[in-house]
């Protein structure tokens, strides 16, 4: 599993998580690719995850879930996405963030996640 974090994770995620988990490859949505998908269709995003093996990390519960649906339906694939629900862990719980995913990745971070859709729980302990 490799990361990647969208808009709404605060790049201090990033940068702590890289530290806590050295092997763990993680990138911040808004310094993949230089920022070129920013502002493109959840759709293309995807796709363009797939092509550099990443799992998104995001807290879009609405639009999300409905198009994983659809390619599913289509039998098109993506590279894996983490859910991420504020009232589990606060986008603003930095902490809380590094050490949900942390979790996550020392758990499941060498299974396949082609076409893999998870919520983040939250980690025992963490803020």
């Amino acid at each position: 599993m490799k990361l990647l974090l969208e808009s709404h994770i605060p790049r201090a995620v990033a940068r702590e998580l890289s530290r806590r988990c050295p092997n763990l490859v993680v990138v911040h949505f808004r310094d993949w690719t230089q920022g070129r998908f920013l502002h493109v269709l959840d759709e293309d995003l995807l796709g363009e995850a797939a092509n550099d093996d990443l799992t998104l990390a995001t807290y879009d519960l609405k639009t999300i879930p409905p198009l994983l649906r659809r390619l599913a339906e289509e039998g098109r694939h993506h590279t894996g996405v983490v859910l991420i629900d504020d009232a589990t862990v606060a986008s603003s719980k930095v902490g809380g963030l590094v050490a949900a995913l942390a979790a996550l990745w020392r758990a499941h971070g060498t299974e396949n996640w082609t076409d893999r859709c998870l919520f983040l729980r939250r980690r025992r302990g963490g803020n």
